[in-house]
This record gives structure tokens, sequence and C-alpha cells, in this order.
């Protein structure tokens, strides 16, 4: 064909070219549609998300007068006094800024609201409080109550707003509320300042059954206010949108007199409505795209020329075409095959094999070519790590857990601010690098944790998880990334201290205390290895005979520099750093030989008891350790605390504890009452002694709550079998009490304070003379 007709070649040759790339052209805009209608969804749900945020922190508001209500008819307070103190308080403008009113209003009387408004007239006073909108009537015959008629401006300064309560027209409003016991608006109106608003009454109850209110609770919001601080969050979506309040929240479909509060739309079949639940009221929300989607195929300039190229292209093709071109499009077919290949390696290396994240090494590399393209804001990193993922993962499965970590590597991929890196560690950590203001940082971080505080459908569960954060800041631009991790690392850690769902910024101060935790878990180190925690002695006393019955060893801290350090000065990052075993088991090993040596000397003491914790009740060597202490004829004890067991302790600690018992070695639970373990738990622990809690011992010769909480547990331990220690008896009074409730044995300052072995003796001989 190409021998005799190398015209037609050449023109076929074309066509198949110019087809092909119209059909690409085609493909990329079809894809482009799916990607626009995709991307379209997702704007509208975080509109909605917005929306819906907004209106409900704005009707907060309302909320928070009924909770000063409640508190006032509580603690007898004058509900006038009441809402002076909450406005006078607090700063509400600048929380929810398109508020610009609110009232609260009270009656009394039988004959309802419309028998108030039909004695408006009566005998009148004044009673300024500092807000000169507020002006209060008095029924002449009625029982004495206030009454504000109209809005009270929410800050000094600011115009008076004008809006009578009690006029006619609002009465059906308040009557409507009352019939509906819900929330209830008005038409829009012009406020004297100028600005459109509408007025939302609550009528709220005293005694929930009663047929009529109490009074009500009202605020006028500004809505051209809050269509504007919606219009800020819906700006980088390109959407248009109107809202609009359609009725109660419980009606059917299509009741109530529709009440539009804004719009910037027209009608176009891509408008998008949703309903949203705001303070008991149906907000209705119409949204739709600024633009419209690509078009599936445009014959423009690209079109034309790519046709004249491809002509071109076919005729070129037809004359170079030979063993040569044939040659080199083999070898540019495999160059470009090894590049991708390359391409892809490099890629995989860069990426979290799971979420499709980058993962270190991929944000160091990122990272870099941001820092050279972004001038315009400092660098931030945010830390965000999954609370309890652990947990998850043991009750639902790895399935689940990979599942739910993919979920919220979507949710920072699709949300992120636009040049954002983000990554993912490892395990549940996740981190977000990104260009932007701390107060914009900050806000991107809220969003993520307010949408981890919703339960996630994964497979057939709903799965309740919740989020940490921490954020580090830079005040250069070529602050090193690791650096910034480092400090988003801490500040997330603080975060998690403070209870978890939490965010945290870094500052110098958290560094600092990072430092002298280093420093104090150092010197823990450093004391262990040169013995420097000793024992110290509390004496256990008889309640009859007051004679010493055993004693408890409680460690200390010799340190070369600060002196004897109490426990809480170092147990807690003991035990974050796995240092309490090392310290426990010396405890052990010094206190046998100093019973020992006393008894050397003529002293028995029955027993003597050592505070044992969780990690060292199951160390796999604790009886090989036991079988090699000095032998002494007092009874050995471990104190383990209440929160070490809870309510289920396992089957390894119960192993544990039936083999100390085959031991002869005796059981006590510390600080009873202290925590929240249950009687099953102490059924299935079994111990031979419960320890009451000081705080509980304390208060409980002035307080008769607290003393009958100690009958009962000492009771409790009765019914059991168990002994029962009071703790923190500082007073001859304490003593007399308990000895008379039923204490077997007591410890406490007015016995003995934790001394040395020396100064145990002399309290030994002292005693026993």
């Amino acid at each position: 064909m190409i021998r005799k007709s190398p015209t037609l070649t050449a023109v076929l040759l074309a066509i198949c070219v110019f087809g092909v790339t119209i059909g690409v052209r085609t493909l990329a805009r079809m894809e482009a549609r799916d990607s626009y209608e995709q991307k379209i969804d997702l704007h509208i749900d975080a509109a909605t998300d917005a929306v819906s945020s907004a209106l409900n922190m704005n009707f907060q508001v309302l909320r928070n007068i009924e909770v000063v209500i409640s508190h006032a008819t509580v603690a007898g307070v004058s509900l006038t006094q009441a809402f002076h103190s909450y406005v006078g308080g607090t700063d509400i403008i600048a929380e929810f800024p398109a508020l610009r009113g609110m009232a609260i209003f009270e009656y009394v009387n039988d004959g309802g609201l419309d028998d108030l408004l039909a004695r408006r007239n009566a005998d009148k006073f004044r009673s300024e409080l500092g807000y000169p909108a507020m002006v209060y009537k008095q029924l002449a015959d009625g029982p004495q109550h206030a009454i504000i008629t109209t809005f009270a401006p929410l800050a000094r300064g600011l115009p008076e707003i004008g809006v009578d309560l009690l006029a006619r027209d609002r009465g059906a409003i308040l009557n409507q509320a009352i019939d509906s016991r819900a929330l209830t608006i008005s038409a829009p109106f012009t406020l004297f300042t100028g600005e459109m608003a509408v007025s939302i009454f609550r009528p709220y109850y005293i005694d929930k059954d009663a047929p009529a209110p109490a009074g009500f609770v009202g605020t006028a919001l500004a809505t051209d206010i809050l269509l504007g601080q919606l219009r800020e969050q819906l700006a980088p979506y390109d959407l248009q949108f109107s809202i609009a309040d359609i009725g109660r929240s419980d009606a059917s479909p299509g009741t109530g007199e529709e009440v539009q509060l804004g719009s910037t739309i027209v009608g176009s079949d891509r408008t998008t409505v949703r309903e949203l639940d705001v303070g008991g009221r149906i907000w209705r929300l119409r949204v739709r795209p600024a633009i419209g989607p690509p078009a599936l195929f445009e014959f423009d300039v690209i079109t034309i020329l790519a046709g004249i190229t491809s002509m071109l292209s076919g005729l070129l093709l037809f004359r170079s075409l030979g063993a040569a071109a044939v040659l080199n499009a083999e070898v540019d077919r495999r160059t470009s095959q090894l590049d991708e290949e390359r391409q892809e390696a490099i890629d995989k290396a860069k990426h979290d094999s799971l979420t499709g994240l980058l993962n270190r090494r991929g944000l160091e590399i990122e990272h870099s070519v941001a820092i050279s393209s972004n001038k315009t804001h400092l660098p931030a990193l945010i830390s965000f790590d999954l609370d309890n993922f652990k947990q998850i993962n043991d009750t639902l499965g790895h399935v689940s857990g990979d599942r739910l970590l993919c979920a919220f590597a979507s949710k920072l991929r699709n949300f992120s601010p636009e040049g954002s890196l983000t990554a993912r560690f490892g395990g549940d950590e996740f981190c977000v690098f990104l260009f932007a203001p701390l107060d914009e940082v900050y806000r991107f971080a809220e969003s993520i944790l307010e949408w981890s505080r919703n339960p996630l459908q994964i497979g057939d569960d709903r799965v309740l998880f919740g989020v940490s954060a921490g954020i580090a800041t830079s005040e250069t631009q070529t602050r090193k990334l690791a650096e910034l991790i480092v400090n988003a690392d801490i500040a997330l850690y603080s975060a998690k201290e403070k209870g978890r769902d939490a965010i945290q910024t870094f500052t110098d101060d958290m560094r600092q205390r990072v430092v002298e935790t280093k420093r104090l878990a150092d010197d823990i180190r450093r004391g262990i290895d040169n013995d420097e925690f000793i024992p110290y002695f509390q004496t256990q006393h008889d309640a009859k005979t007051h004679a010493i019955v055993g004693v408890e060893a409680l460690v200390r801290w010799i340190h070369p520099h600060s002196g004897v350090l109490a426990p809480a000065a170092f147990l807690d990052t003991a035990r974050k750093m796995g240092a309490l075993t090392s310290i426990d088991q010396r405890t052990l090993e010094l206190t046998a030989a100093a019973m020992a040596r006393l008894e050397a000397v003529g002293i028995d003491i029955p027993k003597f008891s050592v505070n044992a914790s969780l990690d060292r009740l199951i160390d796999p060597n604790l009886t090989a350790s036991l079988a090699e202490l000095p032998s002494t004829k007092a009874q050995l004890c471990f104190e383990i605390i209440e929160s070490d067991f809870l309510d289920d302790p396992s089957d390894e600690l119960l192993f544990t504890l039936d083999t100390l018992r085959e031991m002869n070695i005796g059981l006590e639970v510390d600080d009873f009452g202290s925590g929240r373990a249950s009687v099953i738990a102490l059924k299935h622990l079994n111990p031979d002694r419960l320890k009451i809690d000081k705080s509980l011992i304390l208060p409980m010769c002035t307080d008769p709550h607290h003393r009958q909480l100690v009958i009962l547990i000492v009771e409790m331990g009765r019914a059991l079998g168990m002994a029962v220690t009071a703790e923190g008896v500082e007073t001859a009074e304490h003593s007399r009490v308990l000895a008379d409730i039923g204490v077997d044995t007591f410890q406490g300052f007015h016995f003995s304070k934790p001394c040395s072995e020396d100064e145990l003796k002399r309290i030994y001989m002292s005693d026993a003379a």
C-alpha cells in the first residue's frame, strides 16, 4: 500500500493520529468531569459541616442562658441577677459575633402570656443594672417578678437593640413557642442599628411537666453578620448558598412558614439541598457550585492545531518510516519504560504502603522542595495520634484497625490546606506539614478532632475513637524538619497527658519540662546503680492495745544534692521509664535485711509489708528473687494499689497471687476507696487486708458522710473475711472513733512518722517499755 499510494497512507496516518488526539482529550475531560463531581460532593459535605457548626455555635448561647437559669433556680438566686452576672461576666460578642442582644423574662400568674400582654400598662418602675436597654415592669396586684421587655445589648457601648418582646406581633411567636415547647424564630426585621436580624425565643420550664413555661430566653441574631461568617468559611469551596429556617424538627414536611435568612443563589440543576437540625429547628441549606463541570468536548483552537499537527505528522511519519525510525522508537519505548519503573520505585520508597501518604523519608524530600518554593508563610507541623488505637486493634482486629488508619489518612489528605504535605510515620502516628498562620493551623487541627469525635462505620462496626494533636511552628524558613517533628511530638505528649482528645501548641516551657524529666530519669538510673533508694518504716498498731503489730516499708531516695526525697518526687517518672520494678525489688531486699537485723537484737515484729507494682507482681523472676531474701520470723506482705487491678484482675495476676499465698506471703490492698474497684474484683483478688485511704479517714471526725463510708468499708471487709487497716490516723479522736467503728489496726502520724531503721528500733524499745 505504501508503494502504490503514499498519499493515501499519509492521510490515513493523519486521521488516526487526529482521532487518537481527540479521544485522549475526551477521556481527559471525562476524568476531569468525574474529579469535578467528586470534588463538589466533598465541598458540599464540608460546607454543610461548616454551616451546621456556625449555626449551632450561635445557638449555644441560648443553652448557656438555660444553664444560668437552672443554676439560679437551684441556688435561689434572682433570675435578673443571674442574667446580669452572665452578660456582664462573659465576652459573648467575641465568641458569637452574629448575636446582637439577649433577653430573659419570667411571669408568674394564672392567666399566662395573653394575660401578661393585656396587663402590660400596669404601674411601671425602672431599675438600671448598667445596661440602658433593660426596662423592668412590675404587675401592681401580682407577685413581684421582673420582666425584661427589650433586648439588652451584649456589650457596653453597643447601640440599643430596641426589640419589644411583649409586642402584639411577637406575642403570637411566644405562644407558638409555648405550644411547641421548642425554639421559634421571627421573620427578618431591621434593628435600630440598620442591621437585618431575626429574633429567636426558647421557652424554659422550671417544672418539665408544667403546662406553661416559667419564661423565655431570647436573642437577636444579625443575619448579615452570620451569612458573612458562613461566606468566609465557604469561600475556599467555590459554592453559592442560601439558608432558611423552615420549622420545628418534629413537624411534618412542608409545615411551617419558610423564613429566608439570605440568598446568593439562583435556580440550577446542580443545586443540592441539605436539612440541618439546629436548636430544635430544621434549617434548609441550598448549595450549588459557582462554576459548572467541564464540557466533554470543545472544538477549540487546540483541537484545530491538533488536527493540523496530525496531518503533518502523518506525512513526516510516512516519509521517514524505516528501519532506523523503528529502532529509535524501540529505544525510546524501553527508555521510557525504565524511567517509569525507576520513578515507581522512587515513589514506593517515599510513600506509606498502607495509606499512600508520604513516609518519613518522603516528607524529608518533599519538605525541602516546599521550603524553597513557599515564602508567603512560615512553616508549621501538626503531629496527630489516634487515642486508644491499640485497644481498637486488639478488640476489632488488625483489618479494622487498618481501615480506620486509611479513613483517617483520607480525611487528612482531602481536607489539609492547599500546599500541605501529609505523612504517616508508622502505627497511628500522622503529621501534616503546612504553611499558614498559627490560628489557621489550630483551626485545621480542631476540625480534625471535631470530626474524630463522631462514630465511624468500619465494616459492620461503629467505631468510637479520638485524636490528640501537637503543633510546632517555626520562626524562620530554615528551621530543620527534624526539630519541628521533635517539638510537635513534645506538644502531642503534653496533649495526651492532659487527658487526650486535646490540642497543645509547643512552647519552650514544654521543652524545659522534657529536659527536666530526662535529667530526673538519668538521676534515677544513677540512683539505682549507686543504691540511693532505701526503705523508711512506719509502724502499724493494734486498734485496742496500740501495740506494734507490723511496719510498712516506704521507699525514700537519698539524693546526693536534694537530700531525702519522698515517692511523689520520682515514682511517676520511674514508672514511665520502667524503673519501678528495680526500685521495688531493692526496697524489698533492704527491708528483709533490716527485719533480720532487728530480730538479731531481740525485736520481733510480726509482719512487714512492701509496695509492689503490677509489673513487679507479674514479673516471671519474682518467685526466684523471693527465695534469695534473708530468713525472718516476720510475715512478708505485698501491698498493691486499688487502681492496679480495677474491675478485671488478669489471669496472670491471679495465678501469681495464688503462688504467693502458697509461700505464706500476705496480700493487702492499699489506698482502698480512692479508686473504683468493685466487690466482685475484691472476691477475685481475695486479699488478707484492706487499707482504707487516708483521704477518707482525715475528714471523718467532722464529716458524717465520710464516717459512714468508712463504716461501710469496715462492714464489707468483715463480710468478706478481710482485716481492715486505717491509714492517716493523725489524732487521738481518729483513734477513738475508728476503734468504735471496728477497724483492726492503725497507721498514721498519731503513732509515728516514716523513719529510718535506727529510729524504728528506738520507737519499738519505747513502745515495749
